[in-house]
């Protein structure tokens, strides 16, 4: 709970500084969703990635419909964080254009 606490004062001193974020879907102090709409309130527009090893909680289809950018499976390859990452970060550069 305290990194989470810190993270959140951090992030609402700076929120610029973030070019995305990427979260777990089960967290101690809240869910990975419950995290990216509370981060959007300060910066709606931040791109965001889940993951998740739980499928029976959480797939990409319920990701996309609650506004994430991306899911990750777990366990997943460096390969495809990497490409999630370069996917997100293009799509929302051709969005603000």
């Amino acid at each position: 709970m305290a990194i989470f606490l810190h993270f959140r004062s951090f992030f609402r001193a700076a929120p610029e500084a973030f070019d995305l974020v990427m979260t777990h879907h089960t967290m101690p102090a809240m869910t990975g969703t419950a995290l990216a709409q509370e981060l959007w309130r300060w910066r709606p527009e931040l791109p965001e990635i889940l993951c998740s090893g739980c499928s029976h909680t959480m797939h990409a289809d319920k990701a996309q419909a609650l506004g994430l950018d991306a899911f990750l499976f777990k366990p997943f390859l460096h390969r495809d964080l990497g490409l999630a990452v370069r996917r997100v970060l293009k799509e929302r550069r051709a969005q603000s254009f």
